[in-house]
């Protein structure tokens, strides 16, 4: 017998979907706000992590989860804490800033 796949929540398919479109959006915007300044390469790297990687990586922690929504709602939580310290990190822009919040806030 072939066993089939277990759907996933539609909460979870839509934030993962969320979260990937918001934080590559916000990838473009930060990598525009970075470029001019004197950043080094591990500013780069966190930034690609942070915002290409960790959408993905996010979305199958909470594939895997026998709670999944649960799991789900645990992420929204690390997505405003990480985004809330590279945003401090870059020492609070405005316009990125403002992308961030709204990028967490969509999610929830």
């Amino acid at each position: 017998m072939i066993a089939t796949p277990k759907k996933q929540p539609w909460l979870v398919r839509m934030h993962h979907r969320m979260r990937t479109a918001s934080f590559a959006m916000l990838f473009v915007a930060t990598s525009l706000h970075i470029s001019g300044k004197s950043y080094g390469l591990a500013a780069w790297l966190l930034l690609g992590i942070l915002l290409l990687v960790y959408p993905h990586v996010q979305y199958l922690r909470a594939r895997r989860a026998e709670d999944s929504v649960s799991v789900e709602m645990d992420n929204l939580l690390v997505d405003s804490i990480l985004l809330g310290i590279y945003v401090a990190a870059l020492e609070f822009p405005l316009w990125i800033s403002f992308s961030a919040m709204l990028g967490t806030l969509s999610n929830e």
